[in-house]
């Protein structure tokens, strides 16, 4: 059995599953479009090393990409660049900013990355 990249999606999120019938002793092959996408999960912190708060918007700069913060400050992203800038939504109606560098070329699983300073 082949596994999938952890670092693939399918072009077609819906199409995970495809049903065939085929005669004794002949086969089919099917086909589950992926394309490679560029992601990570980030740990992200405050200046008192604290997470950030559950629930946090934040926005990927150069994609435009929307998301939110999860528990104990976790934040997975897609369609990442080599160089990313994060902006995120404060509860006090303020923004911190982060700014973090990724080896595009050398993705397989996704990685982990921080604790990141939201500054």
């Amino acid at each position: 059995m082949k596994w999938v990249p952890a670092a693939s999606l399918a072009r077609k999120p819906w199409a995970v599953e495809q049903r065939v019938a085929v005669r004794r002793g002949s086969g089919y092959l099917l086909e589950f479009p992926l394309s490679r996408v560029v992601a990570a999960s980030l740990v992200l912190v405050d200046a008192q090393q604290q997470h950030l708060a559950l629930g946090r918007n934040v926005l990927h700069e150069q994609s435009g990409g929307r998301t939110v913060v999860g528990w104990d400050g976790l934040v997975y992203l897609e369609n990442l660049q080599a160089h990313n800038s994060l902006v995120v939504n404060l509860a006090d109606g303020g923004q911190c900013r982060v700014q973090f560098d990724l080896d595009v070329q050398q993705q397989g699983d996704v990685p982990l990355l921080g604790p990141l300073v939201c500054q």
